[in-house]
């Protein structure tokens, strides 16, 4: 018995080292693709969140594949599904397009993040130099293609136009310095989320509808509201016609009544 509970008692500690381990190495943050269009701003602002249109009104149709920071090695994030419209592609530029994380640097002074390479329009990029560790409000970002500062220096060269298709922008990248390697076959380290355009133009078409009832409705009642001015106006008239009749018959009656009068007194005169 006493055995069996050691037993029990180790096995119960090992398992919270474990969990205790896998939390912690769960706890380094995510890293995605940012990107934003100069001069149209549609825009991935940071890892995590949704892609919009300038306004902020309409998700974009895209596929983003982020990734969570379980410790030191390779990873992979991706972005794929949309690009610029082709009227527009030739007066536009990629304002940013670069991986965005949200490690706490701070917490973890050691860790360099380090990019490999990536694959826009299928063509592949090596980094002959690393671009700048850039604060971008509680993330941090590293800027490949940046229309407002320096291009990351390539092999090719890279340059601030927008890709062409809608295959997969690949990023891959290093991270070292941490406190332990990344959990190796990791289910949950590559988080894909699908984003799909709201279909708005039904809901257009409710609100027409909708106007075009309370229109309907605004005219009924104005026609109403004119019908019933018309019935007020129409009884007054009857009252004032009635009002003159009255006053008219009324003053028949005393003018008879005058004559009656005279002529009787004239009669009487007569007699006398």
């Amino acid at each position: 018995m006493i055995r069996k509970r050691i037993a029990s008692l180790v096995c119960a500690l090992a398992l919270g080292s474990m969990m205790a381990i896998s939390a912690s190495a769960t706890d380094y943050g995510q890293a995605g693709i940012q990107w934003m269009i100069k001069d149209e701003w549609e825009h991935r602002n940071a890892v995590g969140l949704e892609p919009y249109n300038e306004m902020e009104t309409n998700i974009i149709t895209c596929q983003h594949k982020d990734v969570n920071i379980t410790g030191n090695g390779d990873y992979s994030v991706e972005f794929s599904g949309w690009c610029v419209p082709d009227d527009t592609r030739e007066y536009v530029e990629v304002g940013t397009l670069g991986l965005n994380m949200s490690i706490d640097f701070e917490a973890n002074p050691d860790c360099v993040v380090t990019l490999t390479d990536c694959t826009i329009d299928g063509v592949t990029y090596t980094f002959d130099e690393q671009p700048e560790l850039e604060e971008d409000g509680d993330n941090h970002v590293l800027k490949i293609k940046n229309a407002y500062g320096v291009n990351a220096t390539t092999t090719p060269e890279m340059d601030a136009k927008p890709w062409n298709t809608t295959d997969p922008i690949v990023i891959n990248f290093n991270v070292s310095g941490l406190a332990e390697d990344k959990i190796e076959n990791n289910p949950d380290e590559v988080i894909v989320l699908d984003y799909v355009e709201e279909d708005t133009e039904e809901e257009n078409t409710d609100e027409v509808e909708e106007a075009t009832v309370q229109t309907e409705d605004e005219d009924d009642f104005d026609q109403a509201a004119d019908s019933a001015d018309d019935a007020s106006d129409e009884n007054s008239d009857s009252s004032l016609s009635l009002a003159a009749i009255i006053a008219i018959v009324a003053g028949i009656v005393v003018v008879i009544a005058v004559i009656i009068v005279v002529a009787v007194v004239a009669s009487k005169k007569k007699k006398k």
